[in-house]
């Protein structure tokens, strides 16, 4: 009489098994949380910075104002549209050109230059809102950062030209208030 070889886990196997990896995924969770904030932030910085691209490049080809206004703060969202009139306020006959609804967690934090909105005029320059001229040059910086990050935020600066550059930075701006 030949014996079968029994193939497979005992439970005592399996429990240890399934010890080990509940221990391996409560490490990783954190690290994973982590990670996934700073992508928030990264792309939370890309979508503005893209957005400025957007307004400076139409108001260029289109040679006429472009405006960025929050919407709330700038973290609840924004609205680019065509100022045809000059006056820093969206009426209901200009054209929309982009609207975000928020970035969720992430906040931003801008200087006073470009608390409430950017502009852009047929030449490309970021211009403060006039009714008397084009307005005086608007340059401003912007800070990228969730809360719950001890470090680690985007900055972005935009220059009187009507330039943005991005960079990463150390501290975090969210941490200071």
């Amino acid at each position: 009489m030949t014996r079968m070889r029994q193939q497979g886990l005992t439970l005592l196997e399996l429990l240890i098994t399934l010890v080990i990896l509940a221990i391996l995924i409560s490490v990783a969770i954190p690290g994973f949380s982590n990670l996934r904030q700073r992508d928030q932030v990264h792309t939370s910085a890309l979508d503005f910075y893209s957005a400025i691209q957007l307004a400076r490049s139409y108001a260029i080809s289109h040679n006429r104002r472009v405006t960025m206004m929050r919407t709330g703060h700038w973290h609840n969202g924004w609205l680019i549209y065509e100022d045809s009139n000059n006056n820093g306020k969206h009426d209901n006959t200009e054209p929309v050109l982009w609207v975000n609804h928020g970035l969720g967690r992430v906040q931003v934090k801008s200087n006073k230059f470009v608390a409430k909105y950017i502009s852009f005029i047929g030449s490309g320059e970021a211009r403060m809102h006039s009714s008397h001229s084009e307005g005086a040059f608007q340059a401003g910086t912007f800070h990228f950062c969730h809360p719950d990050l001890s470090s680690m935020a985007f900055q972005l600066t935009l220059s009187k030209g009507g330039r943005v550059n991005m960079q990463k930075i150390t501290e975090n701006p969210c941490q200071s208030n």
